[in-house]
């Protein structure tokens, strides 16, 4: 399956809300902002996404190079976002590849948190994720992975 490979946003609290699609949207805009993802895309972020049992697999279409492999089990989420006319897809995968989604917290621990049931425990450390911003010319072409 061809789409664009915008990029890998890293160091997100892992509380983000993976359904909300103004908080992505916004770490988007600032990335780009901030030239760590492309505003246009080119040819040069074409990139063939290979889905399997075990992970999804990430390569440049024109030499197939390897961009990235996120084993399934460090998948904590995955988003569509359509804004304007671009179609995303975003995957909310762990840190680093050793820590699992499920150890950083997600929404619901964050309300957790807020509610008072943790806090006899002291702090809790909020653990970072990662996104994976994926782009394509139609949601069609995103459905294998949605």
């Amino acid at each position: 399956m061809e789409n664009e490979y915008l990029g890998q946003l890293t160091s997100i609290p892992g509380y983000l809300n993976p359904s909300s699609r103004t908080e992505i949207l916004h770490l988007i805009d600032n990335a780009k902002r901030a030239h760590q993802l492309p505003g246009q895309l080119t040819q040069e972020h074409d990139a063939v996404i290979s889905l399997s049992a075990y992970n999804i697999k990430l390569v440049w279409r024109d030499g197939e190079d390897l961009i990235l492999r996120v084993p399934i089990h460090d998948i904590a989420s995955v988003s569509y976002i359509r804004d304007d006319s671009s179609h995303l897809v975003v995957l909310k995968t762990a840190q680093d590849p050793g820590i699992s989604p499920s150890q950083s917290l997600c929404a619901e621990s964050s309300k957790a948190l807020t509610s008072g049931s943790l806090s006899e425990s002291g702090v809790v450390p909020i653990e970072a994720c990662c996104l994976v911003v994926l782009a394509t010319e139609n949601k069609v072409r995103l459905e294998p992975l949605h």
